[in-house]
């Protein structure tokens, strides 16, 4: 439950991993002279967001009821939800770096 905890704040976190590589995303879209790279950039950044948001949504969830209403935590499913913000986390890099 530890790295679900961990990775949960790296995607949703303002300034965790996932805010800081879209911020920096963002900045360069802006600072770019070709206005299809901004609509590419912010457009890859309303994507990864909404995404981020539906997985967040079931993370938090599931942690509220193991906290709150002593509901175990489905392994399988922390394992699926792990895997899938570490990709979110990869596509902001590489989405930053790019």
């Amino acid at each position: 439950m530890r790295r679900l905890v961990q990775i949960y704040e790296q995607v949703n976190a303002s300034f965790g991993q996932f805010g800081m590589d879209l911020l920096t995303a963002s900045t360069k879209g802006v600072t770019s002279a070709d206005d299809s790279v901004y609509a590419s950039k912010e457009g890859s950044i309303e994507s990864l967001t909404g995404q981020r948001d539906a997985l967040a949504s079931k993370i938090k969830a599931a942690l509220s009821a193991a906290a709150f209403d002593n509901k175990a935590l489905n392994e399988q499913d922390a394992r699926a939800w792990i895997a899938e913000a570490q990709s979110l986390l990869d596509q902001a890099s590489a989405l930053a770096a790019g």
